[in-house]
């Protein structure tokens, strides 16, 4: 039995043909924006040694809390607390107070959630509380974040290593789960 007609049938690659150009040709227009956005605001992706040189220039043990520092830290309503993990695992358990950033380190999205470069930053990502990737998303926006001009910028260390097993991470007056996401786009 067919769904569709014999002229469907005759037709199909011509219809599939035609998809394939509207998608490719909405992928150009999505890139041409793209590219249009990063000629307007006279920003360039850097280049790997661009972004070598950024990593090499950033002293790692300096910007890296560990969980005393952290609860030193926590409650201060002059930190913002950035969490670099996707929406899903935000739901799942986060940090009380922060705010989901997730991965796309732009310097417009990092303006709208931290205004002042004078502030205290914390990152924190999978890896800040369940080691599973070689480098983390911490270790990766760090330096990014130090590159916009922001100096007091502190990379969550791995905190499960410093807690005997829980449900929780981290203590649990600063853990949260939660079906509303608190977002700054």
């Amino acid at each position: 039995m067919r769904l569709f007609s014999e002229e469907f049938y005759m037709k199909k690659p011509t219809i599939l043909l035609a998809i394939l150009l509207i998608n490719t040709a909405g992928f150009g227009l999505a890139a041409a924006q793209s590219q249009a956005a990063a000629k307007d605001s006279g920003k360039k992706p850097l280049t790997f040694s661009e972004y070598k040189n950024s990593v090499a220039n950033v002293d790692f043990e300096k910007h890296i809390l560990n969980l005393q520092a952290f609860e030193k830290l926590y409650g201060n309503p002059d930190v913002h607390i950035l969490d670099l993990r996707s929406e899903f695992e935000y739901k799942l358990g986060h940090v009380k107070h922060a705010v989901l950033f997730g991965a796309d380190m732009s310097e417009e999205r990092l303006k709208q959630a931290v205004p002042d470069k004078n502030s205290t930053i914390i990152i924190y990502c999978n890896n800040s509380f369940y080691p599973s990737r070689m480098i983390s998303l911490t270790y990766s926006s760090l330096p990014q974040i130090v590159a916009m001009g922001y100096s007091k910028v502190f990379a969550l260390d791995i905190v499960r290593q410093e807690r005997p097993r829980t449900d929780y991470p981290l203590p649990e007056y600063m853990w949260e789960k939660e079906t509303t996401v608190r977002q700054k786009q």
